[in-house]
Protein backbone atom coordinates (compact mmCIF):
# COMPACT_ATOMS: atom_id res chain seq x y z
CA UNK A 1 0.00 0.00 0.00
CA UNK A 2 2.39 2.58 1.04
CA UNK A 3 4.43 1.90 -2.36
CA UNK A 4 1.26 2.56 -4.62
CA UNK A 5 0.69 5.77 -2.68
CA UNK A 6 4.37 6.35 -3.11
CA UNK A 7 4.01 6.32 -6.71
CA UNK A 8 0.58 8.47 -6.81
CA UNK A 9 2.55 11.03 -4.93
CA UNK A 10 5.26 10.65 -6.99
CA UNK A 11 2.89 11.46 -10.21
CA UNK A 12 1.53 14.28 -8.72
CA UNK A 13 4.84 15.49 -7.92
CA UNK A 14 5.39 15.64 -11.31
CA UNK A 15 2.59 17.79 -12.35
CA UNK A 16 3.22 21.70 -13.37
CA UNK A 17 3.06 24.13 -10.30
CA UNK A 18 2.84 20.60 -7.61
CA UNK A 19 5.85 21.18 -5.24
CA UNK A 20 6.96 18.47 -3.48
CA UNK A 21 6.80 17.55 0.16
CA UNK A 22 10.22 18.24 2.39
CA UNK A 23 11.24 14.95 3.81
CA UNK A 24 10.73 13.87 7.13
CA UNK A 25 13.38 15.01 9.45
CA UNK A 26 13.88 14.85 13.03
CA UNK A 27 16.43 16.75 15.25
CA UNK A 28 17.13 15.66 18.91
CA UNK A 29 17.82 17.54 21.94
CA UNK A 30 21.51 17.25 22.55
CA UNK A 31 22.87 15.70 25.86
CA UNK A 32 21.72 16.44 29.44
CA UNK A 33 22.24 15.44 33.19
CA UNK A 34 19.05 15.08 35.38
CA UNK A 35 18.16 14.01 38.65
CA UNK A 36 17.20 10.46 38.27
CA UNK A 37 13.42 11.20 39.30
CA UNK A 38 13.10 13.37 36.26
CA UNK A 39 13.76 11.10 34.14
CA UNK A 40 10.10 11.22 32.37
CA UNK A 41 9.76 14.87 32.59
CA UNK A 42 9.80 16.04 29.18
CA UNK A 43 9.72 19.53 30.19
CA UNK A 44 13.22 19.15 31.39
CA UNK A 45 14.50 16.59 29.33
CA UNK A 46 13.09 18.22 25.96
CA UNK A 47 11.80 17.28 23.36
CA UNK A 48 12.90 16.88 19.28
CA UNK A 49 12.16 19.29 16.65
CA UNK A 50 10.20 17.81 13.70
CA UNK A 51 10.40 19.06 10.33
CA UNK A 52 9.05 18.17 6.55
CA UNK A 53 6.93 15.36 5.82
CA UNK A 54 3.11 15.18 5.11
CA UNK A 55 0.40 16.15 7.63
CA UNK A 56 1.58 16.57 11.53
CA UNK A 57 3.84 13.61 12.30
CA UNK A 58 3.34 11.57 15.01
CA UNK A 59 6.71 11.41 18.06
CA UNK A 60 7.27 8.86 20.38
CA UNK A 61 10.46 7.59 21.99
CA UNK A 62 11.66 4.56 24.51
CA UNK A 63 14.87 4.68 26.29
CA UNK A 64 17.69 2.40 25.98
CA UNK A 65 19.49 2.20 29.60
CA UNK A 66 23.06 1.18 29.49
CA UNK A 67 25.97 1.88 32.25
CA UNK A 68 23.58 0.23 34.75
CA UNK A 69 21.30 2.66 35.38
CA UNK A 70 23.20 5.88 34.79
CA UNK A 71 23.54 6.38 31.12
CA UNK A 72 20.05 6.69 29.31
CA UNK A 73 19.94 6.58 25.02
CA UNK A 74 16.67 7.68 24.34
CA UNK A 75 15.35 6.84 21.04
CA UNK A 76 13.23 9.16 19.33
CA UNK A 77 10.86 8.29 16.38
CA UNK A 78 8.80 10.00 14.22
CA UNK A 79 6.23 9.24 11.52
CA UNK A 80 4.11 10.76 8.86
CA UNK A 81 0.79 9.82 7.41
CA UNK A 82 2.78 8.81 3.83
CA UNK A 83 4.51 6.37 5.78
CA UNK A 84 8.38 8.06 6.10
CA UNK A 85 10.06 7.20 9.62
CA UNK A 86 12.72 9.47 11.14
CA UNK A 87 14.97 8.44 13.91
CA UNK A 88 17.14 10.21 16.14
CA UNK A 89 19.08 9.84 19.64
CA UNK A 90 19.54 11.74 22.88
CA UNK A 91 21.55 10.67 26.12
CA UNK A 92 21.02 11.53 28.98
CA UNK A 93 23.19 11.23 32.14
CA UNK A 94 21.18 10.56 35.25
CA UNK A 95 22.30 11.94 38.60
CA UNK A 96 21.18 9.78 41.75
CA UNK A 97 20.66 11.20 45.78
CA UNK A 98 21.82 9.12 48.44
CA UNK A 99 18.91 7.44 49.24
CA UNK A 100 17.62 7.77 52.76
CA UNK A 101 17.32 5.40 54.82
CA UNK A 102 15.33 4.79 58.30
CA UNK A 103 15.49 1.74 60.85
CA UNK A 104 12.71 1.34 62.55
CA UNK A 105 12.54 -0.66 65.88
CA UNK A 106 12.22 -4.37 64.76
CA UNK A 107 9.01 -6.62 66.10
CA UNK A 108 10.68 -8.57 69.41
CA UNK A 109 9.48 -12.73 68.72
CA UNK A 110 12.71 -13.67 70.61
CA UNK A 111 12.86 -13.90 74.68
CA UNK A 112 15.05 -11.07 74.98
CA UNK A 113 13.71 -8.04 76.50
CA UNK A 114 16.90 -5.68 75.22
CA UNK A 115 17.54 -7.71 72.27
CA UNK A 116 15.64 -5.52 69.26
CA UNK A 117 16.44 -2.31 70.71
CA UNK A 118 20.84 -3.44 70.77
CA UNK A 119 19.74 -4.92 67.36
CA UNK A 120 18.31 -1.57 65.78
CA UNK A 121 20.83 0.34 67.37
CA UNK A 122 23.56 -2.06 65.57
CA UNK A 123 21.74 -1.95 62.11
CA UNK A 124 21.92 1.83 62.44
CA UNK A 125 25.41 2.36 63.32
CA UNK A 126 25.95 -0.23 60.32
CA UNK A 127 24.07 1.42 57.63
CA UNK A 128 25.71 5.31 58.81
CA UNK A 129 29.34 4.16 58.40
CA UNK A 130 27.93 3.31 54.62
CA UNK A 131 28.41 6.00 52.18
CA UNK A 132 25.63 4.18 50.06
CA UNK A 133 22.99 5.92 52.74
CA UNK A 134 21.85 8.67 54.35
CA UNK A 135 20.96 7.43 57.93
CA UNK A 136 18.13 9.41 59.15
CA UNK A 137 19.02 10.10 62.90
CA UNK A 138 17.74 7.47 65.53
CA UNK A 139 16.52 10.34 67.42
CA UNK A 140 14.31 11.85 64.79
CA UNK A 141 13.23 8.28 63.74
CA UNK A 142 12.07 7.75 67.61
CA UNK A 143 10.40 10.74 68.17
CA UNK A 144 8.41 10.20 65.07
CA UNK A 145 7.57 7.16 65.73
CA UNK A 146 6.35 8.10 69.33
CA UNK A 147 4.38 10.91 68.41
CA UNK A 148 2.79 8.75 65.19
CA UNK A 149 1.69 6.37 67.71
CA UNK A 150 2.87 3.38 65.60
CA UNK A 151 3.16 0.23 67.83
CA UNK A 152 4.11 -2.01 65.11
CA UNK A 153 6.11 -0.49 62.20
CA UNK A 154 6.08 -4.42 60.61
CA UNK A 155 2.47 -3.90 60.53
CA UNK A 156 1.99 -0.25 59.62
CA UNK A 157 -1.26 0.47 57.43
CA UNK A 158 -0.61 3.33 54.93
CA UNK A 159 -1.72 6.03 56.26
CA UNK A 160 0.46 5.75 58.98
CA UNK A 161 3.47 4.82 56.47
CA UNK A 162 2.82 8.04 54.74
CA UNK A 163 2.82 10.13 57.78
CA UNK A 164 5.88 8.34 59.44
CA UNK A 165 7.97 8.91 55.81
CA UNK A 166 6.83 12.39 55.43
CA UNK A 167 7.73 13.49 59.08
CA UNK A 168 11.48 11.62 59.20
CA UNK A 169 11.76 12.30 55.15
CA UNK A 170 12.86 8.97 54.33
CA UNK A 171 12.29 6.94 51.06
CA UNK A 172 13.29 3.64 52.23
CA UNK A 173 12.75 1.84 55.94
CA UNK A 174 14.24 -1.03 57.00
CA UNK A 175 11.78 -3.15 59.47
CA UNK A 176 11.93 -6.60 60.27
CA UNK A 177 11.49 -8.98 63.25
CA UNK A 178 14.41 -10.33 65.87
CA UNK A 179 13.41 -14.30 65.72
CA UNK A 180 16.38 -15.30 68.53
CA UNK A 181 19.27 -13.32 70.46
CA UNK A 182 19.89 -15.19 73.43
CA UNK A 183 23.36 -17.20 75.04
CA UNK A 184 23.52 -20.42 76.04
CA UNK A 185 26.44 -22.86 77.26
CA UNK A 186 28.39 -24.69 75.63
CA UNK A 187 30.46 -27.81 77.50
CA UNK A 188 33.54 -26.78 75.88
CA UNK A 189 33.41 -23.95 74.58
CA UNK A 190 31.58 -21.89 77.27
CA UNK A 191 29.51 -19.24 76.23
CA UNK A 192 27.95 -19.07 73.03
CA UNK A 193 25.46 -15.99 71.31
CA UNK A 194 22.75 -16.83 69.01
CA UNK A 195 21.30 -14.30 66.93
CA UNK A 196 18.14 -14.95 64.27
CA UNK A 197 16.35 -12.25 62.47
CA UNK A 198 13.84 -11.41 59.24
CA UNK A 199 14.60 -7.90 57.40
CA UNK A 200 12.82 -5.98 55.13
CA UNK A 201 14.30 -2.80 53.17
CA UNK A 202 10.57 -1.35 51.85
CA UNK A 203 9.43 1.64 49.96
CA UNK A 204 8.28 4.38 52.63
CA UNK A 205 5.99 5.48 50.24
CA UNK A 206 4.10 2.37 49.18
CA UNK A 207 5.34 -0.39 51.16
CA UNK A 208 7.02 -2.74 48.86
CA UNK A 209 9.69 -4.95 49.94
CA UNK A 210 12.23 -4.58 47.75
CA UNK A 211 14.84 -6.60 49.48
CA UNK A 212 14.13 -8.88 51.83
CA UNK A 213 16.59 -11.46 53.91
CA UNK A 214 16.62 -14.00 56.94
CA UNK A 215 20.08 -13.38 59.09
CA UNK A 216 21.31 -16.16 61.37
CA UNK A 217 24.46 -16.29 63.57
CA UNK A 218 26.22 -18.19 66.08
CA UNK A 219 29.24 -17.30 68.11
CA UNK A 220 31.42 -20.74 67.08
CA UNK A 221 30.23 -20.32 63.42
CA UNK A 222 33.65 -20.20 61.62
CA UNK A 223 32.25 -18.71 58.39
CA UNK A 224 30.93 -15.68 60.66
CA UNK A 225 34.13 -15.88 62.16
CA UNK A 226 36.26 -15.93 59.62
CA UNK A 227 38.43 -18.42 61.41
CA UNK A 228 39.29 -16.27 64.11
CA UNK A 229 37.57 -18.26 67.01
CA UNK A 230 34.94 -18.44 69.44
CA UNK A 231 32.86 -15.41 69.78
CA UNK A 232 31.59 -15.03 73.10
CA UNK A 233 30.04 -11.66 73.15
CA UNK A 234 26.78 -11.20 71.62
CA UNK A 235 26.80 -7.55 71.08
CA UNK A 236 30.08 -8.38 68.64
CA UNK A 237 28.14 -11.09 67.59
CA UNK A 238 25.30 -8.51 66.61
CA UNK A 239 27.92 -5.86 64.87
CA UNK A 240 29.03 -8.45 62.61
CA UNK A 241 25.11 -9.11 61.63
CA UNK A 242 24.41 -5.65 61.17
CA UNK A 243 27.48 -4.78 58.57
CA UNK A 244 26.46 -7.73 56.48
CA UNK A 245 22.84 -6.95 56.25
CA UNK A 246 23.92 -2.96 55.47
CA UNK A 247 26.45 -5.14 53.36
CA UNK A 248 23.53 -6.78 51.23
CA UNK A 249 21.51 -3.60 51.32
CA UNK A 250 24.14 -1.87 49.58
CA UNK A 251 24.33 -4.06 47.01
CA UNK A 252 20.44 -4.33 46.00
CA UNK A 253 20.36 -0.74 46.13
CA UNK A 254 22.89 -0.27 43.46
CA UNK A 255 20.21 -2.38 41.26
CA UNK A 256 17.14 -0.20 42.05
CA UNK A 257 16.64 2.42 38.96
CA UNK A 258 16.22 5.75 41.52
CA UNK A 259 15.70 5.95 45.11
CA UNK A 260 12.24 5.32 46.07
CA UNK A 261 10.72 5.26 42.73
CA UNK A 262 8.96 2.07 41.24
CA UNK A 263 11.35 -0.64 39.32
Amino acid sequence: MNRVIGLILAGLWSLPGVVAAEPLGLECPGQIAIPCTQRENLDITDRPVVFGGCGSPSVSFRDSVLAPDSLVIRIWMASDSCGAVAVCFQALTLIYATPRVAVLPLENLSSSEDGPRVLQRLLESALGESTKFQLIPPARVDDAIMRGRVRQPVLMDGEQRGRLSRMVDAQYFVVGSLLNYEVYQDPYSGPIPMISCALQLQRAGDGKAVWSESLHAVGNDGEWLFALGVEHDITRLGRKLARKAAELIAQRMLALPCAGIPE
